[in-house]
This record gives C-alpha cells, structure tokens and sequence, in this order.
C-alpha cells in the first residue's frame, strides 16, 4: 500500500514544481518588461508638424519649415515657419526651438500604457496632456495640448 501511496506524491510534487515554475516565468516577465520598456515618448525623437490655437479663432500658428506648400494654402495663411524638436528622457522633456534659438524644459509622466499612450506633461510651470498615437506603421504622431495650444509632432 506504501508503494502506491509513493508514486502519487511525486507526482504530485512535480506538479507543483510544474506551477510554481510557471508562475515564477510568468512574474519574471511582467518585471522585465517593466524595467527594460520605455515609454514611446522616448523612443523618437519628435519633429513639430503644426501648431493650433484650442480655442476660437482656431488658426494654424506654427508649421514646419519644410513645408513648401503652406505659403499657398489659406489653411497656413497666419501660419509661421519654425524648427522645433521635442525629446523626452527618464521623465524629462526638452522642446528646442531652432528658429527662435530658445530651448524649453519640462517633465512628463505616463498617464496611461493603453493603446495610445497618454501623458501628463508640464513644460515651463504650465500643465498640459500628451498622446501618441500609433496611426501609422513609420511616422507615430505625438500631441501635445498646453496653454491654449496643440502642437502636433512627427517622429523624425
């Protein structure tokens, strides 16, 4: 009777191995990933493609300087040329503007990991949100919505 009892037991043990084994892999991974992926707000670098007032009367501000066909479009008609990069690193932001030789500092924080990644950003003391969004398979679009402004980035 002893001897039937024996193998069971084994068995059972090795299961157990089995699952702990399992979920050990499992919680392993989920730490991994944690540690080792970066917010995608920090995998480009960010290229401004146009600026937008939020609120009435909704003009284009800003656009980037390549941008040949803005002189005839009425879309761009109040619209100035500019070069500003955006990058992002362990939480910080740095906005260089080119055009204007001013660069702006700011933080951000990962609001959210779902399918667009979401930001609480706060450049130069004032507060905004950020999203990027996975429209495309080569250029992600980054927005950025502070002080009255969108800005719409492309990554480079």
């Amino acid at each position: 009777m002893k001897e039937l009892i024996k193998p069971n037991t084994e068995l059972f043990s090795k299961k157990k191995v089995i699952a702990f084994s399992t979920i050990f892999v499992m919680i392993l991974c989920i730490f991994l990933y944690a540690i080792f992926v970066k917010p995608k707000i920090e995998i480009y670098t960010w290229e401004l493609s146009s600026a937008q007032q939020v609120g009435p009367p909704f003009i284009t501000v800003a656009h980037n300087k390549d941008y040949d066909f803005a002189d005839n479009d009425p879309l761009f008609a109040s619209s100035k040329p500019i070069e500003l990069t955006c990058v992002a690193k362990n939480g910080n932001l740095t906005i260089i503007d080119t055009t204007n030789d001013k660069t702006y500092f700011g933080t951000y924080k990962v609001k959210s990991w779902r399918r667009f990644q979401r930001y609480e950003i706060v450049i130069d003391g004032k507060q905004g949100r950020a999203n990027i969004s996975n429209n495309s398979l080569f250029n992600k679009t980054l927005f950025m919505s502070i002080d009255g402004y969108c800005l719409n980035f492309i990554s480079k």
